[in-house]
């Protein structure tokens, strides 16, 4: 089995202060994979798992480290998904959606050592 590193497109945008990463597309070879075994062992009447194009429902968790450039990992900012698409963002539950996006108020152009980390 050949398993290819996850590939994750996203934009950062500056409004205000705060910074707004947006995920556009997750690809991960080796979930993809389990997905596809997971599906060739269902029964006919039981429905497949699918995956949109973006593949975001892919992603449980985002870490954000906008203070290390190198060295040991600072999260700064995290949001967990839980089974229902709700976030906990910090460790507080919400009723909110995860829409694509993580908020914050650090700086965090790529260009400055931000590094993220999903899941």
């Amino acid at each position: 089995m050949i398993v290819y590193p996850d590939v994750v497109e996203y934009t950062v945008k500056e409004n205000g202060g705060k910074h707004t990463i947006t995920f556009d597309r997750f690809i991960s070879d080796a979930l993809i994979q389990k997905i596809s075994e997971f599906n060739a062992k269902k029964q006919a009447s039981q429905k497949q798992i699918e995956i949109n194009d973006a593949g975001l429902e892919l992603i449980e968790f985002i870490s954000v480290d906008s203070t290390n450039a190198e060295g040991v990992w600072m999260s700064d900012h995290e949001i967990k998904i839980d089974k229902n698409g709700c976030m906990i963002v910090n460790g507080e539950q919400t009723k909110q959606f995860w829409n694509g996006t993580v908020t914050v108020s650090k700086k965090t152009s790529t260009n400055q050592g931000q590094k993220h980390c999903w899941g």
